[in-house]
């Protein structure tokens, strides 16, 4: 049985993993990536990578795992915001 800070965890990691996943599902529905901007994904990812540090230095799974999930979907959004960026260039000079 989780404890109550453990719920806590389980819940923060659930709603932001959902809140990316939205982001990446409005991105994918609309292929409009022009908000994003790669310095934010760099420190976010970055960020997030740090968490996940913390959490296998304390050996808990509720911070590792959103922490491996999101960066792997702003990753995603990095690659589609490169391909969209990188067509509409190849498309100016058609």
């Amino acid at each position: 049985m989780l404890n109550e800070a453990q719920l806590i965890g389980v819940l923060a990691g659930t709603l932001v993993t959902i809140g990316s996943l939205w982001q990446l599902y409005k991105i994918i529905k609309t292929k409009d990536v022009s908000a994003i901007r790669y310095p934010w994904l760099i420190f976010v990812n970055i960020s997030l990578l740090l968490w996940m540090g913390y959490g296998m230095v304390l050996n808990d799974w509720i911070i590792i795992i959103p922490n491996i999930v999101i960066p792997i979907l702003y990753t995603i959004f990095m690659i589609i915001k490169y391909r969209q960026e990188k067509s509409s260039k190849t498309a100016l000079y058609k």
